[in-house]
């Protein structure tokens, strides 16, 4: 099911900025939608198909570490219990 979102709101869910998406529909990569009052919208879900196949796209919410990066959590760090406690 398509999901069409501005411009701005595409930009904030892949972690680009908001000219980034209009250079991807510029570029052709993917598709502008208007709903003949100014505004463009995109598919998410066309983004989302397209992104990872696409040399030229780079995905923000990716690390920016590399996508082989493994990222995790810190180890909860737990109060040692003193003698005053028991």
């Amino acid at each position: 099911m398509s999901q069409y979102v501005t411009e701005a709101s595409a930009a904030k869910h892949f972690n680009v900025h908001p000219r980034t998406i209009a250079n991807w529909i510029g570029k052709g990569f993917i598709h502008g939608y208007a709903d003949g009052s100014g505004s463009i919208f995109v598919d998410l879900d066309e983004v989302e198909h397209v992104l990872p196949d696409n040399p030229h796209m780079r995905d923000g919410r990716r690390s920016r570490y590399g996508a082989d990066a493994k990222i995790v959590p810190l180890p909860i760090v737990r109060e040692a219990v003193t003698e005053d406690a028991k």
